[in-house]
């Protein structure tokens, strides 16, 4: 198991290589899925750790989405 730290290295270190053959190929798709992946699993790790322990952003954590009437117009 990594540390947060070594995982956020790792993650940064694979969105750079990427990024590099994506420009060396000029083919913006090459590792859109890892890419999607990395982001997605530090997004959710940040997501539970703000919801365990809110603190400072507590006043911007919602329990649940709020609920639109289906036939009400937004706008």
């Amino acid at each position: 198991m990594t540390s947060v730290h070594e995982r956020l290295a790792l993650g940064a270190e694979l969105l750079t290589l990427i990024d590099r053959r994506r420009s060396e190929m000029d083919n913006p798709g090459i590792g859109l899925c890892i890419e999607q992946h990395i982001l997605a699993r530090e997004l959710a790790e940040l997501e539970a750790e703000i919801l365990a322990d809110p603190g400072a952003l507590a006043l911007f954590c919602r329990a649940e989405a709020p609920v639109r009437s289906p036939g009400r117009k937004v706008g």
